[in-house]
């Protein structure tokens, strides 16, 4: 499938029905992860803790609620990052499958992935920077691909909000990308609230 601009089709007063199943796919489990404003870093690339829970405002540790935007369309997720580098983005476990796929629903995996700091935090600078994967399957069991989501994040003053661009892609299992989007991404911590 030829690459199409997906903020030229979204912006049209019709969306086609390709691009919702995208946008499907999307909502149910790729759209982003990661963010900054953590409680500790992770340990550096040779094992050892690079600071103390607390130390560094700009680093993500923890679970947090995504708010995903392509122009035209918003949804919600979580994703928690740890401190080793990993994270783990959770979703819909099936969904309708795009239209035209000869299937009524997909499956999607639990999405897992990689985070990293990636400047000096400050105004205006992205921080952090991840990608996560989620395979994706027919209702047969039968692997069809991934979707492949890579993004950075840029914290806000006081470590509970934080926001950037990401890119998504739909892969085929032989790794062929079938389609792409581009948006924004929103978080906000998950905070213990009192009883």
């Amino acid at each position: 499938m030829m690459h199409r601009d997906p903020a030229i089709v979204l912006n049209r007063p019709a969306v086609d029905e390709t691009r919702r199943g995208l946008l499907r796919r999307l909502r149910g489990g790729a759209a982003l992860a990661a963010l900054a404003g953590g409680a500790a870093l992770r340990p550096d690339r040779t094992g050892t803790a690079a600071a103390a829970p607390g130390a560094d405002a700009a680093v993500m540790v923890g679970s947090w609620r995504l708010t995903f935007q392509v122009p035209g369309i918003s949804f919600a997720t979580l994703a928690t990052f740890h401190a080793d580098g990993t994270l783990v983005k959770g979703g819909a476990p099936a969904e309708a499958a795009p239209p035209g796929s000869g299937m009524a629903r997909i499956s999607i995996s639990t999405g897992h992935g990689a985070w990293e700091r990636t400047s000096t935090p400050g105004p205006g600078e992205h921080a952090v920077a991840y990608t996560f994967v989620e395979l994706t399957y027919d209702e047969a069991g039968m692997a069809l691909g991934s979707n492949v989501v890579r993004g950075e994040l840029t914290p806000e003053a006081g470590g509970t909000a934080a926001g950037g661009p990401f890119r998504f892609e739909a892969r085929a299992a032989d790794g062929r990308m079938l389609d792409s989007a581009t948006g924004t991404v929103a978080a906000q911590r998950v905070t213990v609230e009192p009883l």
